[in-house]
């Protein structure tokens, strides 16, 4: 069976759809599609926030922590590498992380998938954002990753090095490539799966930008350090895709003969900055359509997931 993991707020999110604004029971509905996928869920929390979400949810598991990024990000968010903490401590084969506003649609079928994570094999989805249920307007969102499901084997293939908190931006990016590098073989899940009521970004520009260049960073000094699986064809493509870009911005966007002139006329080399970022996340869009087969959902199969959350909406 299956460990789910997240990090849950105490207070439930506010989804305003079709003029109707679902809160708790938006949460509840994420909470028992996650319950018919996984034997278990567990929320991991700081413990500023364990005691509250403890009188909000008397029967969740948690797992709490110490410390988290209020004072760094304003936000209360722990960090990715507490719930791989959490996860090794589980007995399940299987573990799944996703965030805490995630409905998963037909989990009959995510089931049936589950016999092919074994270790050196993951599940990765992206989310499809619901704009309408009543008209069923949704669109897959290749901006990020909303579901890791990956063999406990696995579990520390994922952990980084700069601190990345679970919420912010970049810890799926990171956590995606770090599977890749390596030499973990990712499957893509049909996004239709991985519902998101749909509302604006949770963060500033400045802080995708600050914890991007951090990320980058550490995924270039992985590459350049050769520790990643040089006999695996998706983590060369890449290592090679990472250590291109970082070339080019090194470079200021300059032909090679153009930057050694530059250089020696006393510039120093360029850093990275936002277009760098974008385009890296671009490129990272690119490579997993073409290399791992993450596409775009379709439309009936969003409308059969529509109907599912509706319901179970309704019911809560």
């Amino acid at each position: 069976m299956v460990t789910i993991i997240t990090s849950m707020p105490p207070t439930p999110p506010q989804r305003v759809i079709d003029e109707h604004v679902f809160g708790n029971s938006y949460r509840m509905a994420c909470l028992d599609s996650w319950k018919r996928f996984g034997s278990k869920v567990v929320s991991v929390n700081s413990d500023r926030e364990s005691k509250h979400l403890r009188e909000m949810l008397p029967d969740m598991e948690l797992f709490t922590v110490d410390s988290d990024g209020a004072e760094k990000g304003g936000k209360p968010l722990v960090l990715l590498d507490d719930l791989i903490q959490a996860a090794n401590t589980m007995h399940s084969e299987v573990i799944a992380f996703t965030n805490a506003d995630i409905f998963l649609a037909r989990v009959g079928t995510i089931t049936k998938l589950l016999i092919n994570v074994t270790p050196g094999h993951a599940i990765v989805a992206n989310r499809t954002n619901i704009e309408s249920l009543d008209k069923i307007q949704g669109v897959t969102y290749n901006g990020g990753y909303d579901l890791f499901i990956v063999h406990r084997e696995d579990l520390n293939k994922i952990s980084t090095n700069n601190n990345l908190y679970f919420g912010d931006p970049w810890w799926d990016y990171h956590a995606l490539c770090n599977l890749i590098l390596s030499g973990v073989m990712v499957t893509a899940l049909d996004s239709s799966h991985v519902l998101h009521l749909s509302h604006d970004f949770a963060f500033t520009w400045e802080r995708w930008v600050d914890i991007g260049i951090a990320t980058l960073e550490e995924l270039n000094a992985t590459v350049i350090d050769g520790k990643y699986d040089k006999k695996n064809i998706c983590s060369k493509e890449l290592a090679g895709l990472i250590k291109r870009l970082l070339i080019n911005v090194h470079r200021c966007g300059k032909p090679a003969y153009i930057h050694y002139a530059r250089m020696m006329s006393g510039r120093k080399p360029c850093k990275l900055e936002k277009n760098s970022l974008l385009k890296f996340a671009k490129s990272l869009e690119i490579f997993a359509e073409h290399s791992i087969g993450f596409q775009m959902a379709e439309q009936e199969q969003i409308a059969l997931g529509c109907a599912e959350l509706k319901v179970a909406l309704s019911h809560n």
